[in-house]
């Protein structure tokens, strides 16, 4: 299935990159002089352990004077023009999806990131992908295309060689790190060339609103089915919290998960949870998580929220990516707590390095395999 899976994006790949052609061959009529264009086109987390970085780009001495514009994933939309209105010039927002499957939508976008004329062009992602961030980096046209040497994670090995040769310059000082925070944190010190002194992720909170009641959240959802925690375990969890911690509880995620909030507040015997999910905007919910008594969560962005608000967090995890999203090194956060099956832990155990390696694509448990009384004591401990 898996090679099937891979020779139908070979296929997909080769056809968007065909009706790029006469775009990609262009030339730009104009350069525009101190301009840079960021690419950002991944999900809410990985914008959530990139954006201060940003400020420390606008602060910079080779980029301060320069009008600089993000090209980012249209997710996190009203959060980055919220956050990073001082450190941005101008927005171009993209909704990946349609990008690599409406061909009209895709022309329209690279031909006005062509004609923008940027003169310098910047992605700072790691396991860059050819179809999105690297044709957009490629359609800039910029005289100067700076990327991450990075790696072959999210691409075919061929498509990540000639999308190398899309760029002027490739960094590779952050291939040393795993955490991606001090990935992204690399990557810019030898962009702009200046050492940065930032030590962990921060959202400026929003409102200081005080809830009436105290509160935990559950965020039951997660962008894929193997990352999702069971949920009649997330319901033996909201008791718990209700009867023995007074807490409310509140289920929050987006509209897709209304049906998974549902079912947990079916299976409640004694927590009459709130569902929220598909109630509140991305400002919302980094207000209602800001505010949590605690937090109880997939692998998910809820997790890169509460840690940008410093919010107690349990978070339950398969074990993929080991060490690169999650856990966070505790020195970075120590309000968060990682709970992985036995199995991950036993290698972490006997070596972390050989971890990393063997979940850099797939890990080798089922989140199932993780203990209702596991995660209890994970919380009894955070809760007190």
């Amino acid at each position: 299935m898996i090679k099937n899976l891979r020779i139908r994006h070979f296929l997909n790949v080769l056809k968007i990159l065909w009706q790029d052609r006469t775009i990609l061959s262009t030339k730009n009529n104009i350069i525009k002089p101190n301009t840079l264009l960021i690419v950002k086109l991944d999900a809410i987390g990985d914008y959530l352990l990139f954006r201060n970085f940003l400020e420390d780009i606008r602060k910079s001495e080779k980029f301060r004077n320069y009008q600089i514009t993000l090209c980012g994933n249209e997710l996190w939309k009203e959060l980055a023009e919220k956050l990073d209105e001082l450190s941005v010039d101008e927005f171009i927002w993209i909704n990946k999806k349609k990008f690599v499957t409406d061909l009209y939508y895709r022309k329209n976008i690279l031909e006005t990131i062509r004609n923008k004329g940027f003169e310098t062009a910047f992605q700072p992602t790691f396991s860059r992908e050819i179809i999105t961030g690297d044709s957009i980096i490629k359609a800039s046209g910029s005289i100067k295309k700076t990327g991450s040497l990075g790696d072959d994670a999210n691409e075919i090995s061929i498509f990540k060689k000639i999308a190398d040769n899309y760029y002027t310059q490739l960094l590779n000082k952050n291939s040393s790190v795993v955490f991606e925070f001090e990935k992204n944190k690399l990557i810019v010190e030898e962009l702009i060339e200046e050492k940065i002194n930032r030590q962990k992720t921060v959202i400026e909170i929003l409102s200081s609103n005080e809830s009436v009641k105290k509160y935990a959240i559950l965020f039951p959802g997660a962008g894929e089915k193997q990352k999702q925690w069971p949920l009649d375990r997330f319901s033996a969890i909201a008791d718990e919290l209700y009867s023995k911690h007074e807490l409310e509880i509140k289920i929050c995620g987006a509209h897709s998960d209304i049906e998974l909030a549902k079912q947990i507040i079916t299976e409640c015997k004694i927590a009459k949870p709130i569902n929220l999910c598909g109630e509140t905007n991305l400002l919302a919910l980094v207000d209602i998580i800001a505010n949590a008594s605690f937090l109880l969560t997939n692998d998910s962005s809820a997790l890169h929220i509460a840690a940008c608000t410093n919010t107690k967090t349990v978070c339950v995890l398969n074990g993929r990516h080991y060490g690169r999203f999650a856990p966070y090194p505790k020195l970075l956060n120590p309000n968060l707590v990682f709970v992985y099956p036995n199995m991950i832990d036993d290698l972490v155990l006997k070596n972390p390095i050989n971890v990393i390696q063997i979940t850099k694509y797939h890990s080798p448990s089922l989140i199932t395999e993780i203990p209702f009384e596991k995660v209890k004591m994970a919380i009894e401990k955070i809760v007190q």
